[in-house]
């Protein structure tokens, strides 16, 4: 199964968090064939850029890849 990681829109306790958007993409992922993995809050959305472990290997991950390689990321300075 394709997983996808989804991302809530801010910081847990913040008027922006929402984690019921989250459960509802999770629902709808799931009723179309995708497992989910939260990578909530928006800050932590750098985990799945281009050059990130999670980036390269989107086609081919399961549940337990995606949390290894978004645990894997590391920041790169940019330009």
């Amino acid at each position: 199964m394709t997983t996808l990681a989804i991302i809530g829109a801010g910081e847990v306790g913040s008027q922006l968090a929402r984690p019921d958007a989250v459960a509802f993409v999770t629902d709808l992922y799931d009723r179309i064939g995708y497992d989910t993995v939260d990578n909530s809050p928006l800050r932590e959305s750098w985990r799945t850029t281009p050059g990130t472990p999670a980036w390269h290997d989107h086609a081919r991950q399961d549940r337990a890849r995606l949390e290894a390689n978004l645990r894997a990321a590391r920041r790169v300075a940019r330009p």
